[in-house]
């Protein structure tokens, strides 16, 4: 018969083992108790998809800026995007009348936004994601931007030269009044 004697440095090894049995436990009851998100993703027919239109909304402007400036160059970037987003924004300058300038050095940055220069400016147009990525001082904390995205509204973030000049709010339907 052989017996084993435990040394500290085993039992600092099956405490470490069972710590983590434990926490493997926790984390599978936790999966099983959440919720599953649900993922729309279109069926696939030969049917040309359906886009759910948008509409512009509102547009909070920060102290040095003008909600024509911030709207021309939204605009301007948004214009080489074919997104329901972009897509408002460009209606609303048009029934602005604003100009919209041509983008150079365009790129989408899917999920999130775009980037492009504009009359010699670097203009960010996105969600608060890219903002922090880009490391773009919005003023909000994630808590406050996730509630401002409310249920049908899109928060856009607009920045000129790395610095927030805007947030434009889009809905899904045009408010009725």
């Amino acid at each position: 018969m052989t017996i084993t004697t435990l040394t500290s440095q085993n039992t600092y090894l099956l405490l470490a083992l069972a710590i983590v049995i434990l926490l493997v436990l926790f984390a599978f009851k936790l999966l099983a108790n959440s919720q599953a998100p649900s993922i729309n993703k279109p069926t696939l027919s030969n049917k040309a998809p359906t886009e759910t239109p948008a509409f512009f909304e509102n547009i909070v402007i920060r102290a040095g800026f003008t909600p024509d400036v911030v709207l021309h160059v939204a605009a301007s970037v948004g214009q080489a995007c074919e997104h329901r987003l972009a897509k408002a924004i460009v209606n609303e300058v048009q029934k602005r009348k604003l100009p919209i300038n041509a983008v150079q050095d365009f790129k989408l940055h899917t999920g999130y936004g775009m980037t492009g220069n504009v009359d010699g400016r670097i203009i960010a147009v996105g969600s608060y994601t890219l903002m922090q990525e880009l490391g773009i001082n919005t003023l909000l904390s994630p808590e406050k931007a996730n509630e401002l995205q409310k249920e049908g509204t899109s928060v856009i973030y607009i920045s000129i030269n790395s610095y927030l000049a805007g947030i434009i709010t889009i809905v899904k339907q045009l408010p009725t009044s």
